[in-house]
């Protein structure tokens, strides 16, 4: 039983360790923020794969404290608490049908995106007659992105548990 314990902190650690890489590299690396922030939800995945849901949500909370304090980019790290939870939000939304599964995922990504644009809303002024005539554009781009985004992350969450955890 301690083993499994002791097991699953230390990897708890380690993946923490990797997204904070990840996510100061999107702070040091401005043009690939996205990319960097999709891959440290990636490297959330693997605990939720080895040791459960629960070493994965102490793993997101662990991370997300740590990108509070550690990050020099502070919006940046209040995104990732809002978009680091999406591990957990796939891997409960995946247990419905295939129809279930895609509506909360992306009622889940609507509403992240929601909060993600008053939160720039409030910081950064935005000039709102740019926004009116790209508004629609960008949604339908955010929307295939994240579809994208799903369905690697699908795909990463495959090899890692068929090909480097060698489960059946």
């Amino acid at each position: 039983m301690y083993k499994d314990r002791t097991k699953n902190i230390v990897l708890s650690g380690f993946i923490s360790a990797l997204m904070i890489i990840s996510l100061y590299a999107g702070c040091i690396i401005r043009n690939n923020r996205i990319f960097f922030m999709a891959l440290s939800t990636y490297f959330e995945s693997i605990p939720i794969i080895i040791g459960g849901v629960k070493v994965g949500f102490l793993c997101y909370i662990a991370s997300s404290l740590l990108s509070l304090i550690l990050l020099p980019d502070k919006i940046y790290a209040f995104i990732f608490l809002i978009f680091g939870v999406y591990p957990i939000i796939k891997y409960f939304c995946e247990k419905e049908s295939i129809i279930k599964e895609y509506i909360f995922k992306y009622i889940w990504f609507n509403f992240f995106m929601v909060l993600t644009y008053f939160l720039y809303k409030k910081i950064i002024i935005i000039n709102s007659e740019m926004i009116k005539n790209s508004i629609l554009m960008l949604i339908i781009i955010l929307e295939v992105l994240f579809f994208i985004y799903d369905y690697v992350f699908t795909k990463f969450i495959t090899y890692v548990k068929y090909r480097i955890l060698k489960e059946e």
